[in-house]
């Protein structure tokens, strides 16, 4: 679908454009470098003896001109798949090296002259590309034939004095009281689709001012900046010299050009994801905001405090994304960018039917440090909250274009972003308010100690009401309502009081804006709460591997990676080691813990445990696991946990599989008594443990740990009394004797009652929630009574025939 109407502005201003600027751009197409026979490939690295093999090959000779190696996926270079342009002679030195090429197109040059071929009397604006003069042209356009909603307004100037030149719409009223939404095109330079798309929620915008009231109302209420071409001298040189030229025109002083502008930004600056070599594509600068591009934008959002939110349009993979791209971990504002992000993969699908994948930039694309997003989010000085997204435009891949992408495919680009740019502006329009849960609070706490509970209220957009209050309650029953107090500036605390043993305590906050809108932590709440049990934890079994407990390595067809205790190597030239161990206190188990390639290859390896013993009742096994894979997508490469309750007797039972790529992240699993019941496991005092290392597919990493394994017993000790039992039932059914007790809950695990069957006590032990008694070829009236604890029910009289 189309977002309203656009009018019939576009060949007046083309036509305008055409006169002033299209001879002279088509006047440097002989000067222009050709890429003839050039093609664009995939090449796979499903080792790091190929990575190493490519690494050796481009060495530091990457970037655009002729005989440097043209990398597309901008990603840092590892096991996986790389995209690149390639001439004939850089195929041949890929193929002679060994390496698996995919040619995805076989000449480029075609490509490129479509991008450039342009008619003298196009019909629209979207239907071809533009040089930089043609787009100041019909942004001037656009300016003289709404002049009382847009003005044009040059913020700064390029590295070379180029303008960057900006077209504000706005409607009656004074814009620095509007919220603010500050977006660009252009920052790389040869990503041309960037350009358009911001032109044409420009235009969208005037064009339906006066007859769609969406838009007239985002018009009237919401302050636009757009920025249509961030860096004018990459973008210029694109068009006279050198169409794949992506950064600004730095001369670095030895001999190369350009800075990588999104890798210059101060915040996270540096780190993963950009280069310190002036040759690289993501060269990052000598110092965060070394070039004149990016202080310009910087200053202009330091200068505009109204503006609450951001876009930087990239090309190419279809992707909607949002901070962090310097770290993995989720930004503190993640559940409002998912929520928003989700409601934008929407409204684009439904466009065209194109699908965009949505997410932070390091886990949805690639590391990248010094971008845009993560700086306009981030790293304001004044702690503004301000939304920052960036999206990967069409297309989805380099089979259909990469950064060439067909001009017939500008105007749905444009169509199908249009609807997300909108629901932006829309939500910068509403308040937000976040509240933080400062204090940690354990899944088991002290019987009867109150809980307290800290958390930080911080508004957004809007202001909050100043009112906190802490919803609580008690197994299922109904919440109670604390009032928070204030802890000064935005911190409010208040305590829950004390839980008996076994019961669970749910809780969440709630807070409302000034007009009334409510906010609270978990944002889904009261569907979802945080939460804690009132328990007595013991510690049964522990193990964090400082010592040699007798656990055994089997080899189970692996050529390598076999399991071995130490503390972590961690080779700085291979990239899928952990760091240190999880717990912090040294060693752990880890898949051959040496310099060089060492990952499993072609095979299982298989580490057991000593003998443990569980029979205490009510126990949670945990432990932390270390597992990088490269490719994860169909399972086979695994770590695989079994279980034994009859020593290394078995029957060995599977009870986890873990089969997703963490990263150089330690991850935590655990599990119940009743997790473990469910998977058939009994639950005894002859333990084993045992982890198996998989490497299921050819050409892929698996690099796998253990540490800080434990069983845990959760109870409450002390004895169980009548206010435990739940119900007690004894029957007899063909000549069995069945007595069951059954608890109000499994805090009692491990712990003894007593019945008497006709003056003759029975001692029972609690397992989960139930202790019972089962007797065969009974015959004769029995009286069974629940003795220990005594008075809580009533003897029952049992015929057995």
């Amino acid at each position: 679908m189309r977002q309203g109407k656009m009018s019939g502005l576009t060949v007046a201003v083309l036509a305008l454009a055409a006169a002033s600027g299209l001879a002279a751009a088509d006047g440097k197409a002989d000067e222009r470098m050709r890429f003839d026979g050039h093609k664009l490939v995939e090449v796979d690295l499903p080792e790091y003896e190929q990575v190493k093999i490519f690494e050796d090959l481009i060495g530091d000779n990457t970037g655009t001109l002729p005989g440097q190696w043209d990398i597309w996926s901008h990603g840092a270079i590892g096991v996986g798949r790389v995209d690149l342009r390639v001439s004939p002679e850089q195929l041949d030195e890929l193929l002679a090296a060994g390496l698996e090429v995919t040619v995805n197109v076989d000449d480029m040059q075609p490509w490129v002259d479509a991008n450039y071929e342009r008619p003298l009397a196009s019909g629209s604006f979207y239907d071809d590309y533009h040089p930089l003069d043609e787009v100041f042209a019909y942004m001037q356009g656009l300016v003289d034939a709404y002049p009382t909603l847009a003005k044009i307004e040059d913020i700064g100037q390029s590295l070379e004095g180029r303008p960057m030149r900006t077209i504000r719409i706005t409607g009656p009223g004074d814009p620095d009281a509007k919220p603010g939404f500050f977006f660009h095109g252009g920052q790389h330079a040869r990503e041309w689709i960037n350009v358009p798309v911001p032109m044409y929620v420009a235009e969208w915008l005037l064009t339906n001012y006066a007859g769609d009231p969406r838009a007239k109302e985002l018009v009237d209420e919401v302050d636009w900046t757009i920025l249509m071409v961030m860096n004018p001298d990459g973008y210029e040189y694109t068009w006279t010299t050198n169409r794949m030229w992506r950064k600004n025109r730095r001369n670095n002083g030895n001999g190369t050009f350009g800075v990588d502008l999104n890798r210059n930004w101060s915040y996270g600056w540096g780190g993963e994801g950009s280069s310190g070599n002036p040759e690289s594509e993501t060269y990052r600068g000598p110092s965060p905001f070394s070039e004149p591009e990016t202080q310009v934008c910087r200053d202009f959002v330091r200068a505009h405090p109204n503006v609450a939110a951001y876009m930087d349009f990239h090309n190419y993979s279809q992707l909607i994304m949002w901070p962090w791209g310097y770290t993995r971990d989720f930004c503190p504002d993640q559940p409002e960018y998912n929520d928003l992000g989700t409601r934008m993969q929407a409204a684009l699908r439904g466009v065209h039917g194109v699908n965009y994948a949505i997410g932070p930039v390091y886990t949805t694309i690639y590391p990248a440090s010094g971008v845009s997003v993560d700086w306009n989010y981030g790293g304001n000085l004044d702690d503004r909250y301000i939304m920052a997204f960036t999206t990967e435009l069409r297309p989805r891949s380099q089979q259909e274009g990469g950064f060439l992408l067909p001009a017939d495919q500008i105007l749905p680009t444009c169509e199908e972003n249009l609807p997300t740019m909108l629901l932006i502006a829309e939500q910068i329009l509403k308040p937000s308010i976040r509240i933080d849960l400062v204090s940690q609070t354990p899944a088991y706490v002290t019987p009867d100690e109150p809980v307290r509970v800290e958390a930080e209220v911080l508004a957004r957009r809007g202001q909050p009401s100043g009112e906190v209050s802490l919803f609580y309650r008690v197994d299922d029953g109904n919440f109670n309502e604390i009032n928070m107090t204030s802890q000064g500036g935005n911190e409010y605390a208040a305590d829950i009081p004390g839980a008996a043993c076994g019961e669970t305590v749910s809780f969440y906050i709630r807070t409302t804006a000034t007009d009334g809108t409510p906010f609270t932590d978990p944002p889904d709440a009261p569907n979802r709460t945080h939460g804690y049990r009132s328990a007595v934890v013991k510690e049964v079994y522990s193990n964090n591997f400082e010592t040699d407990r007798g656990w055994v390595m089997e080899n189970q067809g692996a050529t390598s990676g076999d399991w071995e205790r130490g503390v972590p190597v961690n080779d700085p030239n291979w990239a899928y080691d952990p760091v240190s161990d999880s717990d912090g206190s040294g060693q752990c188990y880890l898949t051959q813990n040496a310099l060089g390639n060492t990952d499993v290859d072609d095979g299982a390896t298989r580490v057991t445990s000593d003998l443990f013993d569980m029979s205490i009742g009510n126990v949670i096994l945990s432990y932390d696991y270390y597992l990088f894979l490269t490719r994860p997508q169909d399972g086979t490469d695994a770590i695989i946990v079994e279980m034994s309750s009859n020593d290394n007797e078995g029957p060995w039972r599977e009870i986890a599989r873990h089969t997703t790529n963490g990263g150089l992240e330690w991850r935590n699993h655990s599990m119940t008594q009743a997790e473990l019941e469910g998977r058939n496991i009994f639950i005894g005092d002859k333990m084993r443990i045992r982890f198996t290392a998989v490497d299921g597919q050819q050409q892929s990493i698996v690099e796998a740990g253990i540490d800080a394994m434990k069983v845990l017993s959760v109870g409450c000790g002390g004895g169980v009394a009548c206010e435990d039992i739940k119900k007690f039932k004894a029957a007899c059914r063909k000549n069995k004797l069945k007595v069951i007790t059954v608890l109000t809950s499994n805090l009692h695990g491990g712990e003894k009652i007593t019945v008497d069957v006709n003056g003759e006590p029975v001692e029972l032990t609690i397992a989960g929630k139930k202790a019972k008694l089962l007797r065969k070829d009974q015959h004769g009236q029995f009286t069974v009574t629940l003795t220990q604890p005594q008075g809580c029910v009533e003897p029952k009289q049992v015929d057995c025939g």
